[in-house]
This record gives structure tokens, sequence and C-alpha cells, in this order.
């Protein structure tokens, strides 16, 4: 009988606060525990550190929608200021207190008998490890968790950083400094560091797609508006987001408005880049989305002046003593509505597979999951079951519809882009709208699900 479930919810971040707040506000259940491996809460905005870190989706978006916040400083928010509003967040639900910091779960294992998970983890402090009993386990490890180091740069001799690793102590005044890779993090920190090195080398892959960042301030008189004018966050809180959502049928090929807008960015490199030879370097030479479509005004000017030059999981054992991710990387990873699968009964992934988005906040899409996540749990507690999980055959039909919804998209051609797996297949973003994920995660189908 599960009229209190034990929850575990491993991460800390955006995704892991979302969920304890909503089981505290619409289900009245305290009785979950956070796990995360960092010492403070926060996630990728307390790790990531690097010169320039920011987020390229609005404030007023970049938020919970039952935490607005009406005194976000710019329309853009920094690393700092984001991360001093997740502890904010955290404090004022009193969450701390079921939160354990420098605790890494190591291991997650079905037990078929109880319905329960065993979850292994370490006290990073002590080094002692422990295993503990839930009915549910929330994974909120997020993607792109774990820094990757090329093995090409293993014998390099001088100090190697990661953006999502950085180390403020060294000192980057006057060095000959090579950033590998041309992607979201290299397009901020570039800009900041390139009028302290002596030489900056870029290694590009393959250009990005770059719109201009229309970054400005928010005045008092316009915080102190949001603060005290009914309505007006949240009217312009979906006006930014009803335009992002706009960008989405950018995304389909042969539209007029993808035509437009890759016109808009060509406009923008050409305005910025004077240099014919180096504006032919920077210039994508593949569908317009394909790969991630970064965000700045800094970067082309920042790649003209003179001195620059042109991943560890955890095990998840599930039924029958399989482990999730040998099965996902050799069949792919699945899961109804990127949320369960029926390898992993009790097991709820926030940003799971093909969940991310290309055009809009993935803090709505967390929303969405975190909402239905509440609702099949609060199903549970009604039929008093021990156990959830998606049939196989509901899961399989929904992944047929997600790859076939690719259909017409330009993320179906080829560009070398990590949205796809080796075989091609794209596993990590959601081929519709949000609106559509909305009302797809809206309410929970039991007939496509399995209780005991």
């Amino acid at each position: 009988m599960l009229e209190s479930p034990q929850i575990c919810i491993i991460g800390a971040g955006m995704g892991g606060i979302c969920a304890a707040i909503q089981l505290k506000q619409k289900l009245n259940i305290t009785s979950f525990t956070l796990f995360d491996e960092n010492h403070d809460v926060g996630g990728t905005w307390l790790v990531n550190t690097y010169p320039g870190c920011a987020c390229d989706v609005p404030s007023h978006v970049y938020s919970y929608s039952f935490e607005k916040n009406p005194n976000w400083s710019k329309q853009y928010p920094d690393q700092k200021e984001i991360l001093e509003y997740i502890r904010n967040v955290a404090t004022k639900h009193d969450l701390l207190e079921n939160v354990r910091l420098q605790h890494r779960v190591n291991n997650l294992r079905w037990d078929e008998g109880e319905g329960k998970w065993h979850v292994t983890f370490l006290n990073m402090n002590t080094g002692l490890e422990m295993t503990l009993k839930f009915d549910i386990v929330i994974s909120a490890v997020g993607v792109l968790r774990v820094p990757n180091y090329p093995a090409q740069f293993e014998n390099f001799k001088g100090p190697k950083l990661h953006t999502a690793n950085w180390n403020s102590e060294i000192n980057l005044e006057d060095k000959i400094v090579a950033i590998v890779g041309t992607g979201a993090s290299a397009l901020q920190v570039i800009p900041e560091i390139v009028d302290k090195v002596k030489e900056l080398i870029v290694y590009q892959r393959r250009p990005a797609w770059i719109f201009p960042k229309d970054q400005f301030e928010y005045s008092t008189w316009l915080q102190q508006a949001f603060e005290k004018v009914p309505g007006l966050q949240w009217a312009w809180r979906c006006i930014l987001f009803l335009w992002f959502e706009y960008t989405f049928w950018g995304f389909r090929l042969n539209s007029w408005i993808r035509m437009g807008l890759s016109a808009y960015v060509k406009r923008h490199l050409k305005n910025q880049v004077k240099d014919p030879v180096l504006r032919a370097k920077l210039a994508p030479n593949y569908e317009m989305g394909c790969k991630r479509v970064g965000l700045s005004s800094e970067y082309y000017p920042a790649m003209s002046k003179p001195n620059t030059r042109l991943l560890c999981p955890f095990k998840i054992i599930g039924r029958g003593g399989k482990d999730l991710h040998q099965k996902w990387k050799a069949e792919g990873p699945t899961a109804y509505l990127g949320i369960i699968s029926h390898a992993a009964p009790n097991l709820f992934f926030l940003v799971g597979p093909n969940t991310a988005t290309a055009h809009n906040s993935l803090l709505f899409q967390m929303e969405c999951q975190v909402g239905w996540v509440v609702n099949a749990v609060k199903e549970m507690v009604l039929r008093k079951a021990r156990t959830i999980a998606v049939k196989r055959q509901a899961e399989d039909k929904y992944m047929q519809f997600v790859q076939s919804s690719f259909d017409g998209t330009v993320w179906n051609s080829s560009c070398g882009s990590w949205y796809a797996d080796e075989r091609g297949v794209i596993t990590l973003l959601w081929p519709k709208s949000l609106v559509t994920y909305y009302f797809s995660t809206r309410r929970v189908d039991c007939s496509k699900l399995e209780f005991s």
C-alpha cells in the first residue's frame, strides 16, 4: 500500500527541485530524498562557472511557472543570477533538509519481489557506500552531465580546461590558448577571454548558425511593474514563450518562416564579419537547426580580432537483472513520453530520450514531465499499487510515432549532430512543438500503463 511512497530524486538541479516542489504542493508528499554529488544545489548552474557562462533562453521563460521572478536583471541571465534564483526557490520551499549533498548515486537495482528500487550511493565526504530502498525513483541528472575530454589531448602537457569543469585559478593572460569546438559554451567563453590571451586558436569541426543576441537590462520601474501589475509578468512570459514556439516552424523544411530566419542569420554573419575568407569559414553549409543554433552578438567580432585564428553513467539494473544502459546502447534509448520505460518500473526520467528542445525552454518540458510524474504517482496511491510501468507495446508504438515525426524536418538531414546516435537515429530531440508535448503529458493515459 503506497499511501506515502518513499521517493528518490537523483539530482538537485532545476529538474530535481521542480519534482520535489510539485510532490509537496500537489500530493502533500514529503517522503522524498534528493541526492546530488555536488556541494550545493543548482546542478549545471553550479558546476558551470566558465567566463561568460549564461543562459540563451530569456530569464522570464527560463524560470518555474509557479515561481516567477519579477526581479530578473536582464533578458538573458548569467550563471550567477540563475544559481541565486535556484537557491532561493529551494530555500523558500524548505527542500534543503531533504537534500543529501556530496552523495553520488552509483547503482539502481529493481527488486521484483519487493517492488522497490535498491539505491546504492556513495558519501563522498566519508567514502562510505550505503543502500536504501525506495518505492519510486526520479532521475533528474540532465543531459551532457559528464565532461567529455577528447582522447587526442591526453598527451598535451599544458593545463586542460573544460567549460563544464572550469578552473578559475589558471591564468590565461598572455597565453596561447586553444579552444576545441564551437558549440554554445564556446560562443560565450571566446568573447570573454579573447582580449586577455596572447593568441586564441579555435578548432572548429563545423560552424554554427548564430542568431544575434538581443540582450538588454530590465529597469527598476519595469521590475516593479512585473511585481505589482496583475498579469503583466505572465503576459510577458507568454509573449516570449510564443515567440520561441513560432521559431519551431523554422525547423520545417521548405517553410517560408525557415527561409526568412535563415536569411536573417546569414545577414548577421555578413554584417559582423567583413573578411570574406573568414566569413566563408564561419558560414554553415548544412541546414539551419540540424545542429543546435547559437545565440551571440559578440562571437563574430571576437573571431575577427587579429589575435584569433580560426562524458560515467551509473548503472541501472531493471527487469530481469538487465543493465538499462547496455540495453539502450545496443537498441537505442526508448521511453514512453521520454519519462518511463517498460524495462524499469517505478523509475521516471526527466529530460529522457527524445525530450530535449531545439527551439524553446527545456524547463517548460521539465515541468510537463514532472506534472505527468506527479499524476502517475497519484494513480499509484489511489490504486494502492506497488509498481507502475509502461506497457511494452505502448512504448514501442510511441517511439515509432516519435521517429516518424522527424520526417520533413532538418534534423533528419546529415550534419554530424550530437542529436543523433552512431546509427543516425535521433535520440535526443522532441520532434514536435512544446504545446503538443504539453497536451501529451497533461493527463496520464492509464490504458498504456500496467499497475501491480
